[in-house]
């Protein structure tokens, strides 16, 4: 049986090193009999790829999703015929014992990938210009933008939250400070750091059980409120490019905690999430009584590089969205280990001690210059 099976394989080696010197020139052949005798054809194929390639990138302008489910299911296709064909090209080579055998396998396998080589080189460039010139239609097209974004609100809210936690860009890591307790701060640090598109806002679940082993979701462009289409977790973390406060929509995406990573300013923002009081919020607002007035606005700002941590506190306004109604310097020493020794429960921001002696740094007066001018532009 062994030797059947070496003979096989002497046979798979034997019509490889035939097929391998001639690949080349057959791609060339069937390149140049295209041109020469089919161009018609070949102009159509071109024009087909430019209009798929544009497809994908009007798609991946705006709805990810989308397009992984779409051109997913295209490349499962695909990739099923190519494995079916590859099966077979393999099971003619095992048993081609003889020279005249090989060599008649060797030129239906060199034909076979000449004609798939040159489909590859006549179409994949216009596929990509298609790409290029389709991201930038989807970007600079309201009409298209807001079409796909609706399309892609129904992939995501179809999505279970647990496929979130599945793919090559989820994590797990152990975030245990001390027993019950979890480091909040090193986790936002992580997940910063890990950040796939540098200029959008992105934004991922995570999760903390008990034992102190954070679950890590996939990063999804778009803000909070965008990313999750309307959906809530116990707890977010998402990017702002230039933003430091939570809008509204940040604050009801997250039940529990909300982070914000602001890499442009160097800052990070930890919010006490309101999610859980989200129908009680649209109740009130449709009854005509308006947000109600007991809601709790908090998040603090922490600036690690110059040792500075804010707590601000506001209050929603009809006419002007969120309102800080107090800034306050806080204890940098003992936010830092209130965020390290996290219950994995709703923050309790209001339980850091201030530091009013911080207003004589001048990085603390810039900060709170920022947010304060923030606030006048509205949320």
């Amino acid at each position: 049986m062994f030797e059947d099976t070496k003979a096989h394989l002497s046979n798979e080696v034997e019509v490889a090193g035939r097929v391998l010197p001639s690949l080349p020139g057959a791609i060339w052949s069937e390149l140049s009999n295209d041109w020469a005798t089919n161009r018609g054809q070949l102009v159509k194929n071109v024009a087909l790829s430019a209009g798929v390639g544009t497809v994908a990138g009007i798609l991946f302008s705006r709805s990810p999703a989308l397009a992984k489910v779409a051109f997913g299911a295209i490349g499962l296709y695909q990739g099923w015929g190519l494995a079916c064909s590859t099966g077979q090209m393999l099971s003619s080579a095992w048993e081609a014992g003889s020279q005249a055998d090989q060599e008649a396998v060797a030129r239906n396998i060199s034909a076979s990938l000449g004609r798939a080589g040159a489909n590859f080189a006549e179409t994949m460039p216009a596929t990509i210009a298609g790409g290029i010139g389709g991201t930038y239609i989807g970007r600079q097209t309201p009409f298209i933008q807001n079409t796909l974004f609706s399309l892609e609100k129904q992939v995501r809210m179809a999505e279970p939250e647990s496929l979130h936690y599945v793919g090559p860009d989820s994590q797990r890591l152990n975030i245990a400070s001390t027993p019950g307790k979890f480091d909040l701060l090193s986790l936002s640090e992580r997940m910063a750091q890990s950040q796939v598109w540098p200029n959008l806002e992105e934004g991922r679940f995570f999760q903390v059980s008990p034992q102190g082993q954070a679950r890590i979701g996939r990063a999804l462009p778009g803000t909070a409120s965008e990313t999750f289409m309307g959906r809530q977790s116990d707890h977010v973390f998402h990017t702002h490019l230039e933003r430091i406060a939570p809008t509204s929509g940040d604050y009801f995406a997250a039940r529990k905690v909300g982070v914000i990573s602001v890499p442009r300013r160097g800052l990070t923002v930890f919010y006490e999430g309101l999610g859980d009081r989200l129908a009680e919020v649209r109740a009130s607002v449709n009854s005509g009584a308006g947000v109600p007035e007991n809601l709790n606005f908090r998040f603090l700002v922490l600036d690690r590089s110059k040792q500075l941590a804010v707590g601000v506190e506001s209050m929603w306004s009809d006419h002007a969205g969120l309102e800080p109604v107090g800034l306050q310097p806080l204890h940098y020493r003992d936010t830092l280990k209130a965020l390290s020794a996290w219950d994995g429960g709703p923050l309790k921001l209001a339980a850091i001690k201030g530091a009013p002696q911080a207003l004589l740094s001048p990085g603390m007066t810039d900060l709170m210059r920022q947010l304060t001018i923030e606030a006048s532009k509205g949320s």
